[in-house]
């Protein structure tokens, strides 16, 4: 469980949509029940049943705001008994979508500072309105194509992993920049409801009641939606890993009785991994340490390996941007 450490040390960053769903939900009740794992596995592959996995990620892909809190978490926990599922893999998207973001927050960071500098400048006749329009606008539409090919380059990742919530609440932001608020409510919706899952399998106060992820990273995206940032990590018992924590200094939240740490229960996912990867004595050490900038892997994709319409495009930051 030492590969735990890694990854949910080096999940601390920015989730400015799980932030927003945590504040604007919080009033809709969700009934915690521990979950029977062999139950939801027969009924995630029982074509008959309505939990059927299948059935379930076609619904969930058609955006059907029907779907109940039970579909979404059978949908979100019968993951674990899907073929392709792997709590220790990552998109080989993840990197490029990283790269983006990283360049795309340059360009707003910039705009801002160029409107600021700008309406300097006009209002002290050096130069005109309209020249510093141009300007901007030039830059705008620079900040503009750059989101909307973050925004590709998130989907297929989602595509490849539908479960990263980290890459969900990008696209959220980047939806809600470009302008697309039905895109963004959209993702923010299933956001909501797989965090949701999380939260109704315990309450993490001790090992009976832990929760359960079926991603290590998810127990940071569960501790954000609480109002807490993680301290430490450790490893109480074979299966369960507990995180200290501190209510975030920034939270608008108020928490009567800050707790001091929280359970969860990864018997499931070791229990898979080791299944699907018996060759691996020793799967306690990654192979390479994630980035503590984004959490993941820094090894580069091979995009030769991708599909020829799925390749990469190629992302100006703002220093390239060709004079007029």
């Amino acid at each position: 469980m030492k590969k735990l450490l890694y990854i949910v040390i080096a999940a601390l960053i920015a989730f400015p949509a799980l932030a927003a769903t945590s504040t604007k939900n919080s009033s809709r009740k969700i009934t915690v029940e521990k979950p029977d794992f062999a139950l939801i596995e027969r009924e995630t592959q029982d074509p008959k049943s309505e939990f059927y996995f299948p059935k379930l990620i076609k619904i969930y892909n058609r955006n059907d705001t029907s779907m109940t809190r039970e579909q979404y978490r059978h949908l979100y926990l019968g993951y674990l008994f899907q073929e392709d599922y792997d709590p220790y893999r990552t998109s080989p998207y993840n990197n490029q979508s990283d790269s983006v973001l990283t360049i795309v927050r340059a360009t707003k960071q910039r705009l801002d500072e160029v409107s600021d500098s700008l309406a300097k400048l006009v209002k002290s006749n050096t130069i005109s309105a309209h020249e510093a329009e141009k300007q901007k606008e030039r830059l705008k539409t620079l900040y503009k194509r750059q989101l909307r090919e973050l925004a590709t380059i998130v989907e297929l990742s989602l595509k490849d992993n539908p479960f990263d919530l980290r890459q969900m609440s990008v696209l959220v932001h980047a939806s809600q920049e470009m302008g697309n608020a039905m895109k963004a409510k959209i993702w923010e919706y299933r956001l909501e409801n797989i965090l949701g899952a999380i939260k109704s399998t315990g309450s993490g106060e001790d090992m009976d009641n832990a929760f359960y992820v079926i991603y290590p990273m998810h127990e940071y995206n569960m501790i954000q939606l609480l109002g807490y940032e993680p301290t430490a990590v450790d490893f109480p018992a074979e299966g369960f890993d507990y995180i200290s924590v501190r209510p975030e200094a920034d939270s608008k939240r108020r928490i009567a009785k800050p707790a001091e740490g929280f359970y969860f229960n990864v018997a499931n996912l070791s229990k898979q991994y080791e299944l699907k990867h018996p060759e691996e004595p020793d799967s306690s050490t990654p192979a390479t340490a994630p980035d503590p900038d984004t959490g993941y892997d820094d090894t580069p994709a091979d995009y030769d390996d991708l599909p020829a319409d799925e390749e990469p495009t190629t992302i100006l930051s703002p220093d390239e941007i060709p004079a007029e």
